[in-house]
């Protein structure tokens, strides 16, 4: 692929690309890190309106229950699904 300057793209999936690249292994290790960060916030904001909450990793199988602990603090609160379940 060529840009709109003329250089060349080069645009790979690599499959362990983490493994193989060390610009793949830190962008990864930064995707992760400003996840856990943003979790942190997220957990703070729910603890906050609800007391005794659970924290989350938000995967699919804990994110149910924390959905279902939330609940009413989500109704009373006005926070619409959209916002925090995501569909595929």
């Amino acid at each position: 692929m060529t840009d709109s300057t003329g250089r060349t793209i080069r645009v790979a999936f690599l499959l362990g690309g983490e493994s193989r690249s060390l610009p793949i292994a830190l962008a990864s290790m930064l995707a992760k890190y400003v996840r856990e960060l943003h979790m942190a916030l997220f957990n703070e904001f729910w603890a906050e309106n609800v007391p005794g909450l659970k924290p989350t990793a938000g995967y699919p199988n804990d994110a149910r229950r924390f959905l279902a602990d939330i609940a009413d603090a989500r109704a009373r609160l006005g926070i619409p699904d959209e916002i925090l379940i995501r569909r595929r």
